[in-house]
C-alpha cells in the first residue's frame, strides 16, 4: 500500500511539473504577442473599415489575420489548437491576459496628456496603427499602414 501511495503521488508530481505545454502547442509568450496583435487588428479593422462602404470589413479583417499569422510564422489551425488549450487552462491563461492587459493600461496612460500642473486629459482618440507587413492592393496605399513585430520564441 506505500508502494502505491508512492507512485501516485510521484506521478502527481510529475504531472504538475510547470507551465510547460505540449508540443504543436504555440509557447505562451508568442501565443500572448500574436493575441496581443490580433486584438490591436481587430480594432485598426474596425476602426478604418467600418466608415469605408466599398471594403467589405469581414474580408479585410480576416486578410490582416491571415498576415498576424503568417508575421509568427504559424497557421490559423495551430493557432485555434493552442487558443483551445489554453482556454482549458486558466492557470496559463489568466497570466497572459493579464500581461495583455498591463500593455493596454500601460499604452492608454502613455497616450494621456498632461499640461503642466494640471491634472490629466485624456488624448484624443486617435486609431493606431497596426504593425502588419501590408500586401499590395492594386489601386489601394491609404491604410496599409500597419507594422508587427514577430513573436520572439
Amino acid at each position: 500500500m506505500k508502494y502505491f501511495l508512492l507512485i501516485v503521488c510521484a506521478c502527481l508530481l510529475l504531472s504538475c511539473s510547470g507551465d510547460k505545454v505540449p508540443k504543436g502547442i504555440i509557447p505562451p509568450p508568442q501565443m500572448e504577442t500574436i493575441l496581443w496583435q490580433l486584438m490591436q487588428t481587430d480594432e485598426f479593422t474596425a476602426d478604418a473599415f467600418t466608415r469605408d462602404s466599398i471594403k467589405n470589413l469581414h474580408t479585410e479583417r480576416i486578410r490582416r489575420y491571415r498576415q498576424v499569422f503568417q508575421l509568427n510564422q504559424t497557421s490559423k489551425e495551430a493557432f485555434a489548437k493552442s487558443y483551445e488549450y489554453y482556454m482549458a487552462h486558466p492557470e496559463i491563461t489568466k497570466p497572459m491576459f493579464d500581461s495583455i492587459n498591463a500593455k493596454a493600461i500601460r499604452l492608454r496612460e502613455a497616450a494621456v496628456v498632461k499640461p503642466p500642473g494640471q491634472a490629466a486629459v485624456p488624448a484624443p482618440v486617435v486609431p493606431v496603427p497596426i504593425p502588419v507587413h501590408p500586401l499590395p492592393v492594386k489601386g489601394y496605399h491609404g491604410i496599409n499602414t500597419l507594422k508587427l513585430k514577430p513573436a520572439s520564441k
